[in-house]
């Protein structure tokens, strides 16, 4: 599957020379479905970001494969709990602490967040979330840049 990611010129130098990293993991667009690499599926939608994100820069063509991801919609509420008792996130019927602790301001996304963290347990790379066009891939090695 072709997925493409906009960064800055000499942001998409690096990643070329050394690949993805995690430790800029939502530094323009947030967290919205929890830490990792986001991509788009089509370039009028990464172009769209691009532009809501006010990132001016390098499309760079990436590739998944398609076994290695989950659309959001699959992962299923017994999933979803077991991921956030897991994690020490839910507990009670109320979200813990240590959710905010980790999550930090992303706490509005916590039903987002939940859904990765139960695809990650799943063994899945990434997830698609929104109308199957955003992609938040966290297991780096599964991409290939083109």
């Amino acid at each position: 599957m072709k997925i493409y990611h906009t960064t800055k010129k000499e942001t998409a130098e690096k990643i070329r020379e050394e690949g993805f990293s995690m430790d800029f993991a939502g530094s323009v667009g947030g967290l919205q479905m929890g830490r990792g690499v986001y991509f788009c599926s089509s370039l009028a939608d990464v172009e769209y970001w691009a532009h809501r994100l006010n990132i001016q820069g390098e499309t760079m063509e990436c590739s998944i494969d398609d076994s290695a991801i989950i659309e959001a919609k699959n992962v299923k509420m017994p999933e979803m709990k077991a991921a956030a008792k897991k994690r020490g996130w839910f507990e009670g019927g109320k979200i813990t602490d240590k959710t905010k602790t980790d999550l930090g301001i992303e706490i509005e996304n916590f039903d987002a967040q939940v859904k990765s963290a139960a695809a990650k347990d799943a063994g899945f790379s990434g997830i698609v979330f929104g109308y199957g066009e955003n992609i938040v891939v966290w297991d780096l090695a599964q991409i290939k840049i083109n």
